[in-house]
């Protein structure tokens, strides 16, 4: 029997077109053979509606550069049974149609900032992918930043501006800018990678840039601009056992960065390079195991025992694994090594085997993070920003 899947697009947010674009990504790509896709638009104003025809086309006549979104059709909408377990749509005659999952495909505010997830958590219905907290945090840069920095992931400088700040003292808000140094990016601190953001070359593009970001939101942030940067991305899909893909490179064609045009409206406004071309880094924490062949990115060995962590030692097998950052420090777990030099607490992450992108090897991760100082090798999830 197929499974139905709800995909659910569109909404309130800036976002909405874009999110049409991604249902029919989605719908293209699920296998008919296997899954019945309801495809469910939400309006501007919010509400929901079953499109049997499918995803909305762009009318005759519309403007060069429009995308396609969700027009009100009369007698069209429904509404999520709100009943924990019922997993059922109802219509205006009062008629149900049962689903199995929701793919939210929603955008921004409203949808992916964890809105449309909480709302499928209370009505008991399954969906894919990351949960509330995820979500929100995924979608506020500020915060973001935040959890980053405290689990020891480096980025560049930054600065969080909240629109009140602006209005009430300009000048001070221009200073920290000079102080991040230009050029710089404004964007809304909570919107995706395309709307919003403008590349500050010089002080005087400033105000246009941060007015143009208080548009969409109440929070703006400022960035220094990584000169010479490359764009990498990597999908990581799974919970307990996460599947990491292998990275891709966005390299923009004709302009600044990727910005909304190159992404959507410029056929030649990008290029993506998959895999991304990366050499081995010095230091690598990968580089020079010589396990076996498995699968890209899975882990490959039960979970070693946890229950004694150090500083220094070695893992079973005797091969020792430093810090991603080459700190000079060790991490290990009890088994076939050494007995640790100082022993601490046990933690509830577990030391597991994955495959290296550059090299194709194997390395052992270790996912801690203590209040004190995070510490050792860790994989970072990423989102576009």
């Amino acid at each position: 029997m197929k499974r139905r899947v709800a995909v659910v697009f569109g909404g309130r947010s800036a976002e909405h077109e874009i999110s049409v674009i991604s249902a029919r990504s989605v719908i293209d790509a699920l296998d008919p053979d296997r899954y019945e896709v309801l495809a469910i638009g939400v309006t501007k104003d919010g509400r929901w509606q079953l499109l049997p025809a499918g995803l909305p086309a762009l009318s005759a006549g519309a403007a060069p550069g429009a995308l396609p979104g969700v027009a009100p059709h009369p007698g069209a909408e429904i509404s999520l049974d709100q009943e924990p377990g019922s997993q059922a749509l109802v219509a205006a005659d009062g008629s149900r149609t049962r689903i199995d999952v929701v793919f939210p495909m929603m955008h921004g505010p409203y949808g992916e900032d964890g809105s449309i997830q909480g709302f499928l958590e209370m009505a008991g219905v399954p969906y894919v992918g990351a949960g509330v907290l995820a979500s929100a945090v995924g979608m506020d840069k500020a915060v973001q930043k935040v959890l980053f920095a405290a689990a020891g992931l480096p980025g560049v400088p930054y600065d969080a501006v909240h629109e009140r700040d602006w209005e009430e003292d300009p000048e001070a808000v221009e200073a920290r800018a000079a102080h991040l140094g230009y050029p710089l990016f404004a964007k809304p601190a909570a919107l995706g990678s395309s709307i919003g953001i403008a590349k500050v070359e010089e002080a005087s593009q400033l105000r246009g840039a941060l007015e143009q970001a208080f548009r969409f939101g109440r929070k703006a942030v400022l960035e220094r601009a990584a000169t010479g940067a490359r764009e990498l991305e990597v999908s990581v899909l799974g919970n307990d056992d996460p599947v990491a893909s292998v990275p891709g490179e966005i390299v923009p064609r004709g302009h600044a960065f990727y910005d909304y045009e190159a992404k959507y409206l410029d056929e030649h406004g990008a290029e993506l390079i998959i895999p991304a071309e990366i050499s081995p880094q010095p230091g690598c924490v990968f580089c020079d195991r010589d396990d076996a062949d498995v699968t890209h990115g899975a882990p490959i060995q039960t979970p070693l025992p946890a229950d004694t962590v150090s500083l220094k030692g070695q893992p079973s097998g005797g091969e020792e694994v430093s810090d991603a950052g080459s700190r000079g420090r060790d991490l290990g777990a009890r088994g076939g090594g050494p007995e640790p030099d100082r022993p601490r607490p046990a933690r509830p992450r577990l030391p597991r085997l994955y495959r290296c992108f550059v090299c194709e090897k194997v390395g052992l991760v270790v996912f801690r993070i203590s209040k004190e100082r995070p510490e050792g090798v860790r994989v970072g999830r990423s989102r576009g920003a």
